[in-house]
């Protein structure tokens, strides 16, 4: 049991991490090219 919910928790940040990671470096490309137009 304790063992599948630490399983269960380290497979939902890794999911987390993958999706995350692509999302903030798109929005950061894209707050930069914003800035940048603005500017």
């Amino acid at each position: 049991m304790v063992t599948r919910r630490r399983f269960m928790n380290a497979s939902a940040l890794g999911a987390a991490a993958l999706i995350a990671g692509p999302v903030l470096n798109g929005a950061a490309e894209e707050g930069a090219a914003v800035t940048g137009d603005a500017r």
